[in-house]
């Protein structure tokens, strides 16, 4: 909720790599214009609509084009929920998040 997004806001100001990182699939995913921009910014302020696109997430949704952009932010080094914990419980959050839906696109392809 308020602390979420209170983290969010806080971690985004002034990012660190793996935040950044983290900041830039989850905008890539939702499927932002700018996913580290104007539109990331906009959305990660209007709580309840960040928390709706999120929450209704269509993971079958996710398709080849998707997965070309999204996998160098998957095999990034710091795109780990460990790695973000200490810097924001927020972006650990997240970051699992698109972990778990692009899982399910991979295991869906492998079928």
């Amino acid at each position: 909720g308020k602390r979420f997004t209170q983290d969010l806001r806080r971690c985004s100001a002034k990012p660190s790599a793996p935040v950044a990182h983290c900041l830039e699939a989850v905008g890539t995913l939702l499927g932002l214009p700018d996913p580290v921009g104007k539109s990331a910014k906009a959305l990660m302020g209007n709580r309840k609509e960040f928390f709706q696109k999120v929450v209704h997430y269509d993971r079958d949704a996710v398709g080849e084009a998707l997965e070309d952009r999204m996998q160098p932010l998957l095999e990034s080094a710091d795109f780990h929920p460990q790695t973000l914990a200490p810097l924001s419980p927020a972006c650990a959050a997240l970051c699992q998040w698109v972990h778990t839906v692009m899982n399910y696109y991979f295991l869906g392809t492998a079928a």
